[in-house]
């Protein structure tokens, strides 16, 4: 399974049916990406709740990829 560690931009707002809420137009988050999947959080890793898989196409309509790192663990 290849993981990734990323940073990601926000350059739409997800709107409330998307089932992803909390991300901001122009801020700049952090999650993982795997097997053509992302998980996302607005509070990544400050204890903000469950962060949510989403796949590519999802992704790619509010999000694009800042940098990645590889092999999250």
């Amino acid at each position: 399974m290849d993981r990734f560690k990323i940073k990601f931009r926000c350059f739409a707002e997800p709107s409330s049916q998307s089932g992803i809420r909390g991300f901001k137009k122009d801020q700049i988050y952090e999650g993982r990406s795997f097997n053509g999947l992302y998980e996302v959080h607005p509070a990544w890793g400050k204890g903000g709740g469950a962060s949510k898989m989403i796949d590519q196409r999802t992704f790619e309509k509010y999000f694009k990829i800042e940098k990645e790192k590889v092999a999250a663990h």
